[in-house]
């Protein structure tokens, strides 16, 4: 059965509302007022019978000097609606098909308009012309009749014409399958050829403070307690800019860092120096990335700064810094301003720091500790990366490390059972992993769309940074 339009709103008014014009039950939205189904229909049947009267509008409207007189179909027609409707039709017709009592096909009130009740004690209607003229009251009007309501319209739409080739990409037919030039931006070159050359002397000459301990993760360890050793006992500094030239800094310092960390791990010593600076070049934002996250926990726990802010290690002082309010400047990378960059440099709440301090907080690692979770987190991305060799020597690097962790919490800390610190150790490197990937795939598209106008002599320093 074909669906046709209703004159009701798509969903039915509660049953707790009364009809505007007849005070029953109401049944939806009607002609724009919440009304029965039967004042509808009342509503609905005089505006109908009145569109029969348009032949009459026709006459009228047509430029016929004797229309001032009732012509011969005017009359057969007036006497023909009188007849079938038993109503009379008066000589003045409006273009409107909107029913007025006053000018339409609804007889008189006898009590001239003031029928004080609709119904009588049966529940019929007495006065039409006083019911349509309460539609009229409550709002009623045909405009409000709503079309194309039907879940499965019949209306046809005629489909618009495709846009041609030459049309969506601005180019006439004839160069269409032509490559145009490509645009060549020219970019600024930042030179890393010395930051690698010391890289190179620290791995060459070895741990600047060599020691002894029975496990390479103690000795990793102690390692880490000689950076946290090397810092001045001044005040953090505050930062409030970051330009080129603290970006830079920043990069040096935690390049270096790394390498002069690693460089006590001597099972490193396996591989030739080429491979070991490839590594360092490869793993060293990742020991940043958790190093940082370790500093920055301990500016918590030590309350050096409020949660907004973040404590920082920058060569031997510490920093602070709100990455939230700090003034931002990229000019000399970019073309495009702070707003834009923000999809390809996170500096808001959702900075890696900001969403994984609490978690380093809570753990509250110890050294031997954070040390296994940088190097499972710097083998194991050296590995994935590298492949081959390298992820052959990564996974034993990984194993041994695992079976100094052991020994360490059976036999120094006599903690057997240490698969709740194991587990949070590594959400915390799932979620910087997590990170490495989000920040590959920016990188990817800032690559493809010619974001940075900068490039770097040694690339692969800078990869998923």
């Amino acid at each position: 059965m074909p669906f046709s339009p209703s004159t009701s709103s798509q969903e039915e008014t509660p049953t707790s509302l009364t009809c505007s014009v007849c005070s029953q039950p109401a049944r939806g939205k009607h002609f724009g007022a919440i009304a029965c189904r039967a004042c509808a229909a009342f509503y609905r049947a005089p505006g109908q019978k009145l569109t029969g009267l348009r032949y009459l509008e026709r006459l009228k409207n047509a430029k016929n000097p004797s229309f001032s007189k009732p012509s011969h179909d005017y009359t057969l027609l007036n006497g023909l609606f009188t007849l079938n409707l038993n109503i009379h039709i008066p000589t003045t017709v409006t273009s409107s098909r909107r029913a007025d009592a006053s000018k339409t096909i609804i007889k008189a009130c006898k009590k001239g308009g003031n029928c004080q009740s609709l119904l009588n004690n049966n529940g019929w209607f007495d006065c039409k012309y006083c019911r349509l003229q309460k539609c009229y009251q409550v709002g009623m009007n045909s405009s409000n009749f709503q079309f194309d309501r039907d879940p499965i319209s019949t209306k046809f739409t005629e489909p618009g014409v495709p846009k041609s080739m030459e049309c969506f990409l601005g180019r006439p037919h004839c160069v269409i399958f032509v490559e145009p030039e490509r645009v060549v931006l020219k970019k600024e070159l930042i030179d890393c050829s010395e930051l690698v050359e010391k890289a190179r002397g620290i791995l060459e000459e070895g741990p600047g403070t060599p020691f002894s301990c029975k496990s390479p993760l103690l000795k990793l360890a102690q390692a880490l307690q000689n950076l946290e050793l090397s810092h001045s006992p001044g005040p953090a500094k505050l930062v409030t800019k970051y330009g080129k030239e603290e970006v830079l800094s920043f990069f040096e310092q935690d390049f270096l860092k790394a390498t002069r960390w690693f460089s006590y791990f001597d099972e490193m010593k396996e591989l030739e120096i080429d491979e070991r600076l490839e590594m360092i070049q490869a793993i060293w934002h990742v020991f940043s990335r958790l190093y940082k996250l370790s500093t920055a926990a301990i500016g918590r726990r030590r309350a050096v700064c409020e949660d907004q802010l973040l404590m920082i290690s920058h060569d031997t002082e510490y920093t602070v810094m709100d990455l939230t309010k700090i003034e931002f400047d990229y000019s000399w990378c970019t073309k495009y301003s702070n707003e834009q960059m923000q999809h390809f440099i996170d500096n808001t709440e959702n900075s890696f720091l900001y969403k994984l301090v609490d978690y380093m907080v809570d753990l509250k690692p110890m050294d031997v500790e954070l040390s296994f979770m940088i190097c499972q987190a710097c083998f194991h991305y050296a590995g994935q990366r590298f492949q081959g060799k390298i992820l052959e020597v990564c996974e034993g690097f990984q194993e041994r490390l695992a079976n100094d962790l052991h020994d360490f919490y059976v036999e120094d800390w006599r903690m057997p059972n240490y698969s709740g610190r194991m587990s949070m150790m590594l959400r915390i490197n799932n979620k910087i992993r997590e990170d490495i990937w989000k920040c590959r795939q920016k990188q990817e598209i800032a690559d493809i769309f010619d974001v940075y106008c900068i490039e770097y002599s040694h690339p692969e320093i800078f990869k998923d940074i």
